[in-house]
């Protein structure tokens, strides 16, 4: 775990940075990063400052997504609920045609065996 692991970025275009070079620098076993050679270090904070800038955009981008995608599942779980409403409503409905339609039938037979 206390070896370091050297990392080499060769050739790192960017329309942001341009032509980056090699890059070398150690990373430890807790991820710390170490520059090598003290003429590197501009480098490596460019690259540093990239990668931070394109993670952190990533993070806003993904943040944005999630939001988004919040706010869609909420009006969809409101639409369910407005749905589900409405077949309340119609199955009390159904419920109380089937009464009406039964007591219909009910006065019918009754007239039906009143007037023989």
């Amino acid at each position: 775990m206390n070896k370091n692991t050297t990392m080499n970025l060769e050739k790192f275009n960017s329309s942001e940075t341009g032509d980056l070079g090699k890059v070398n620098s150690i990373v430890g076993s807790n991820g710390e990063t170490k520059n090598v050679d003290s003429a590197n270090s501009n480098i490596s904070d460019v690259v540093s400052r990239f990668f931070y800038d394109k993670l952190q955009k990533e993070v806003i981008n993904l943040r944005k997504y999630c939001e988004f995608k919040e706010c869609s599942l909420n009006a969809k779980d409101e639409e369910i609920k407005m749905l589900m409403k409405k077949i309340e409503t119609m199955s009390k409905a159904i419920q109380i045609e089937s009464k009406k339609t039964k007591r219909k039938a009910a006065i019918r037979e009754t007239e039906v065996f009143s007037s023989d």
